[in-house]
């Protein structure tokens, strides 16, 4: 029964969204290995990051891109960068040891506003609430989740000393594929975030404690399976994606969905088409995920999935003012949702 229901659903959504009415077109490609830093600040202004210490920007909606090269950072890989708009942009890198660099002036200069060469640190992700407030989750130290607050728009940064709800279990961690495992609550103070590994779980962060925690039922067990991904409509309605990116073509327990803010959670009728490392609301029904098996749409909510493209991308976010979707990833692609 539920293979007709799929069947049914993947063609229905054929019939009423054919495949051309939606497609990637690429923007720019070949200037950096890997992009998984994404910040689209509004229709014609947005920012990637990634390896070698690259960002890029664009001011004109992809038409013509700058490149810069943060100085001394050659080595490092910008995981997450956040945007405020064409001048101010904050990035964090992956591994030891963490930084955290800041522009207010396009990109042409850079200062380091956070250093930590403790063994073992390894930053994530960066969501703001808005743009004085903003959080960044870290690998578990000591047995704890890392957690970094500003409260000064990225200039300062402290480390949250949380409660026994951010204990990790062994093997628990967090996947720095996208800069989405972590999110910010529209319209409230409040944070969601997901581990995988050998684990799986929902937290949800309010002011400076955890207030939640549950079990999701993705798959998990092995240093490659998990939640890659969230994305928060409002306080109550998440979708959340990952599965196994060394069998990127499984679609075993890759995703599920929360109308109460995770206290059940659901599996979609026919789920993405793979590993997906990133997903985003366009609407409150309308959603893309993407990984490095393709990229899929939802248009109800995150129920049923259907493909529209196998090419490969790590990232994908919607302009926080604006209409526009782009996605980044392999070999410094980026490309617009056309819709």
């Amino acid at each position: 029964m539920k293979k007709i229901i799929a069947c049914f659903c993947c063609c229905y959504l054929c019939f009423i969204f054919p495949a051309h009415a939606q497609r990637l077109e690429v923007l720019t490609s070949g200037q950096i290995k890997s992009i998984r830093g994404l910040s689209v600040v509004n229709d014609q202004v947005f920012w990637v990051s990634g390896t070698e210490g690259t960002v890029g920007k664009t001011t004109n909606g992809g038409r013509t891109w700058e490149w810069y090269r943060v100085p001394g950072c050659d080595s490092l890989d910008w995981r997450d960068i956040e945007a405020f708009d064409d001048s101010k942009a904050i990035v964090v890198n992956a591994g030891e040891p963490a930084n955290i660099y800041l522009t207010r002036d396009g990109g042409k200069n850079w200062r380091r506003v956070y250093f930590n060469n403790t063994k073992g640190i390894f930053l994530d992700a960066m969501a703001f609430i808005n743009e004085d407030e903003g959080l960044i989750i870290g690998d578990p130290l000591k047995g704890k989740v890392t957690v970094l607050q500003t409260k000064d728009g990225g200039y300062e940064w402290k480390q949250l000393k949380l409660n026994n709800k951010a204990k990790t279990a062994d093997g628990e961690a967090f996947f720095a594929a996208s800069g989405t495992c972590l999110r910010a609550i529209p319209n409230t103070k409040m944070y969601a975030f997901v581990s995988g590994g050998k684990t799986a779980n929902l937290y949800i962060l309010r002011n400076t404690n955890i207030t939640a925690k549950r079990a999701l039922p993705m798959i998990q067990g092995e240093s490659s399976q998990g939640p890659f991904s969230i994305a928060t409509w409002d306080r109550k309605h998440f979708v959340i994606t990952g599965g196994n990116y060394m069998l990127d073509t499984s679609t075993y327990q890759n995703c599920v969905t929360t109308k109460d803010g995770g206290k059940h959670f659901t599996a979609p009728v026919l789920p993405p088409g793979g590993y997906r490392s990133a997903v985003e609301y366009i609407s409150k029904d309308l959603l893309v995920s993407t990984g490095t098996s393709g990229t899929d749409l939802s248009f109800d909510g995150g129920k049923t999935w259907k493909n529209i493209s196998r090419d490969s991308y790590n990232c994908a976010r919607k302009a926080k003012d604006g209409t526009i979707v782009i996605l980044a990833g392999v070999n410094g692609k980026v490309a617009r949702l056309a819709l």
